[in-house]
């Protein structure tokens, strides 16, 4: 298959009475580069509301299709599957093989598919923004970017067309720069470089462009940059117009509710993470669970300085016997209140579930949480009472697990 095809697929699915009828399916086609870029997806709820999996006996086939872009690059792509609830957008939690991220399990790999190149075609491919621009070897054809407002530390997909209409040797790399942006991920050149592309061959080019922690809200131009190695390659439109950064379109940016004021603690807590944040309380769970249930937990944060880190929080469940019987890695609102936009001052209040497994054994096992910084898997040393400062965790007590 090809870019412009479509990928068929087949799950089979198999429910039970405790599941929320309304849970939909996602469906998504991920590259395989660190980014994990989406070039496909299907948002489905199997079978309707009518015939929901949740009282349909046994396992079913649900058909799934997904359309692939013309201009996708060629090279392997993951099929991942998850599902979620539409009242608050949580997701369901994944357990047993093939799951994608083990630190924070939604995600399972169904299938790995080969793309081949888009092949050469008169129909013109789907652009969101057409803006026509000569980059050297590189005519560029348009643009996509979300028009919604996007607030401080958000991660935005913005993709660019491009068609080879000459030879190109060496490498180049196009970036997109604006004073909202803390940083560009390099879209898919770093992968696809030009020199790879064929001749008159279109493609999808995504960037993902994080929104400066600290930008105030506005309106921010946002431009295309080429470069050859060290050099700058300008654009041409025509015989008279060119340049050497091509503007393209704006970035909203609008602020996010903030509390300055103190919330109202359940377990007042006294932890200091560096010198930025502290951990000053906590609701903490009941004292007994069934095995299958979810610990709901609540966090209070306060901020002495901006974090300049963009952290995680990991919670786990340690068994009587000191193995780790199930955790969860989340960023702040679910990756909607980054750390490194959170200001000095701020009060933060993090809330979200631990599930239990269905088969974890009865006995009493202790809760721990932390930070850890997600590219080095380094965690954040905690001062303060019920610190371990070797292991580098919090410990929030312990809870009574029986059967289910």
């Amino acid at each position: 298959m090809d870019g412009g095809s479509v990928v068929d697929l087949a799950l089979w699915l198999e429910g039970s009475v405790a599941l929320d009828p309304s849970v939909r399916l996602v469906v998504g086609l991920h590259d395989t580069s660190p980014a994990r870029r989406r070039w496909a997806v299907a948002d489905e709820q199997p079978f309707g509301n009518q015939l929901s999996l949740a009282i349909l006996p046994g396992v079913q086939r649900w058909p799934v299709r997904l359309q692939l872009p013309q201009g996708m690059p060629p090279g392997k792509y993951e099929a991942h599957v998850s599902f979620y609830r539409p009242a608050d957008g949580a997701a369901l939690r994944a357990e047993g093989e093939r799951i994608v991220n083990p630190n924070d399990p939604k995600e399972v790999t169904v299938v790995v598919v080969e793309v081949g190149p888009t092949p050469p075609s008169d129909q013109q491919p789907h652009i969101e923004t057409p803006l026509q621009a000569r980059f050297g070897p590189l005519q560029f054809l348009g643009y996509g970017i979300p028009n919604n407002p996007w607030e401080p530390g958000a991660s935005i997909p913005v993709e660019l067309v491009w068609q080879q209409v000459g030879s190109d040797d060496e490498t180049i790399h196009a970036f997109l720069t604006s004073d909202a942006l803390l940083v560009d991920d390099g879209g898919i050149m770093q992968s696809y470089p030009p020199s790879q592309w064929r001749a008159r061959e279109v493609v999808r080019d995504i960037h993902y462009l994080t929104i400066a922690p600290d930008a105030a809200p506005g309106k921010y131009p946002l431009y295309l940059h080429v470069s050859h190695g060290a050099m700058t390659v300008p654009w041409k439109q025509g015989l008279f117009r060119s340049g050497d950064i091509l503007p393209m379109g704006t970035l909203t940016v609008k602020d996010r509710p903030r509390s300055f004021e103190p919330p109202e603690i359940s377990t007042p807590l006294d932890v200091a993470f560096n010198d930025s944040i502290q951990l000053i309380g906590a609701i903490l769970p009941a004292p007994n669970y069934k095995a299958g249930q979810e610990i709901p937990l609540a966090l209070n944060w306060y901020t002495n300085t901006r974090p300049q880190g963009r952290y995680k929080i990991f919670t786990h469940l340690i068994g009587p016997d000191g193995t780790l019987r199930a955790q969860r890695d989340l960023e702040p609102g679910e990756g909607q209140l980054p750390t490194n936009g959170w200001a000095r001052g701020e009060y933060i209040t993090t809330r979200y579930g631990l599930a239990l497994p269905g088969d974890l054994p009865p006995g009493r096992y202790e809760l721990r949480v932390g930070l850890y910084d997600p590219p080095t898997n380094t965690r954040v040393p905690p001062f303060g009472p019920n610190t371990n400062a070797a292991e580098r965790y919090v410990s929030l007590g312990s809870v009574e697990i029986s059967g289910p």
